[in-house]
């Protein structure tokens, strides 16, 4: 797993997918910021009608309660900003390392990508909020999150580079066959989104992540060449 991790940063050295990586930066910015923004202001919110509470203790609290809650939930978002660019950061890492791949005729359209990831993303929003009891359980919190967290993008992001080459039948049987090994590539998506800095990298990541997992896969001998 340490050396797909490797292997998906280094295909960053791509010059080919600076432009995408820049977008993505971007994107996580403003998704994060906007979200914190709404926290803190639904926060503020509730605490005018609190009364008695200090100004200084409410935007303490609100200021805690948003990075919390951006730190907990940007893992679930990440499907819905790597739906932006995952088709074209998986041609680019395709065509350079594993031009012998084939697609399917044709490959699903970036509206029917992007519903897809969507989709998954309230998904795991709402099994999150189904589970949110046990996140409160000192100790033992990390160990629901990261499985559920782990299982929803592994699979996710596996499901988002595999449909682009095989039926849905094949995949669903795939996931069945490696659904330890997805749900381990899932925890490690997770705890690299909880890396201040590296999380903004993360959708980029994942998906370069996943198509050298599906290849891995998908042929055993396949070994990708170096990036011209």
């Amino acid at each position: 797993m340490f050396n797909l991790v490797y292997q998906s940063i280094q295909s960053l050295k791509n010059p080919s997918l600076w432009r995408l990586l820049a977008g993505c930066v971007l994107t996580n910015l403003i998704l994060l910021i906007l979200f914190i923004w709404g926290v803190m202001a639904g926060m503020e919110h509730l605490a005018q009608h609190a009364g008695s509470i200090p100004l200084w203790l409410v935007q303490l609290l609100t200021g805690a309660t948003a990075i919390i809650a951006a730190w907990f939930l940007f893992p679930i978002l990440l499907p819905m900003i790597a739906g932006l660019f995952a088709q074209n950061i998986a041609d680019i890492i395709e065509k350079s390392c594993y031009p012998q791949s084939m697609l399917l005729t044709p490959p699903p359209s970036f509206w029917q990508s992007f519903c897809f990831d969507i989709r998954l993303a309230i998904t795991g929003i709402l099994l999150n909020i189904i589970v949110l009891p046990l996140y409160l359980l000192p100790g033992i919190n990390i160990i629901p999150y990261y499985l559920l967290n782990g299982y929803l993008l592994g699979h996710g992001f596996f499901m988002i580079i595999a449909r682009r080459h095989l039926p849905i039948p094949e995949i669903r049987a795939l996931r069945r066959q490696y659904r330890w090994k997805l749900l381990i590539a899932g925890m490690v998506i997770v705890a690299l989104s909880a890396v201040p800095g590296i999380n903004l990298l993360v959708p980029i990541l994942a998906v370069a992540m996943m198509v050298h997992l599906f290849q891995r896969i998908e042929n055993s001998n396949t070994q990708p060449k170096p990036f011209r």
